[in-house]
């Protein structure tokens, strides 16, 4: 059967019109009265066919993977950004349980990328002018995720211009900070798709940060129990602020999970 393009025996065929264009027909020359000739031979070309090939699979046409939504470029880098506060958290770790340099200078590496990626954001957010999320909400989240490496990175600075060796709670408040970072990173993967899945790592981040906390509270009291010269109440305050250092990164990814909370209200 001819389909009036000579495309004969082609099987199946999509026409899509779209009406927002002023096209009054699908081709032939503009007639009296219309503002322009036809749609087809403008966009496609006169004479000339588009093929739309469908797959099928046990006699069913397999079309979800032409409308599957894309992943915003805005959720993407969202997502690139957790994976850098992922791994700079798990550099982070390994650094508190073995005192090596070269971790150090790995999460130095890993924070410089992480701040190219929320540059490439904020660029991408100034010059966009639709958001899939919020515009405040995007800005406030990237912002959250960044912080968390942030403090992250200093931590290790300060422990290196203090010469402040770990301790076991430094080992404990690491340890459930990366996974705090993973729980964060599987909540921004699963926004777009499965926002409610998301909101569930966003608890159990939540979670986290609370046994951080604990962990906090566990350090400063062992730390005030009985300093008894100049040189431990020095060493007390050097190490009190490598504990804050950790607790701030702990709220950090619980605002980033508050915030993740928040938009799956939105969207959902």
């Amino acid at each position: 059967m001819d389909d009036g393009y000579g495309c004969a025996n082609k099987g199946y065929q999509i026409s899509i019109i779209n009406i927002l264009t002023g096209f009054w027909y699908d081709r032939g020359p503009a007639e009296i009265g219309s503002p322009v000739g036809s749609w087809w031979d403008l966009l496609v070309g006169t004479n000339r066919v588009l093929y739309l090939e469908i797959r099928r699979a046990s006699g069913v046409f397999e079309m979800r993977k032409l409308f599957r939504k894309k992943q915003d470029k805005f959720v993407g880098l969202i997502i690139q950004q957790a994976a850098l506060t992922l791994k700079g958290l798990e550099l982070l770790k390994e650094y508190m349980s073995t005192n090596s340099a070269e971790a150090a200078k790995q999460l130095t590496i890993t924070e410089k990328e992480a701040d190219e990626v929320r540059r490439i954001l904020i660029d991408e957010l100034n010059r966009t002018f639709i958001t899939p999320l919020d515009r405040e909400d995007i800005f406030s989240l990237s912002r959250a995720i960044d912080d968390m490496l942030d403090y992250a990175y200093s931590t290790v600075d300060e422990m290196e211009i203090l010469k402040v060796q770990p301790t076991n709670f430094m080992i404990r408040m690491a340890s459930l900070l990366r996974d705090a970072a993973f729980e964060i990173y599987m909540a921004t993967q699963r926004l777009q798709e499965n926002p409610n899945v998301a909101t569930e790592h966003a608890q159990r981040a939540k979670a986290l940060e609370n046994r951080v906390e604990t962990v906090y509270r566990e350090a400063l009291a062992d730390l005030f129990s009985g300093p008894e010269d100049v040189h431990q109440i020095m060493e007390m305050l050097k190490k009190r602020e490598v504990y804050r250092h950790l607790s701030n990164a702990a709220d950090k990814g619980d605002e980033a999970a508050n915030i993740i909370a928040d938009v799956v209200v939105k969207i959902t």
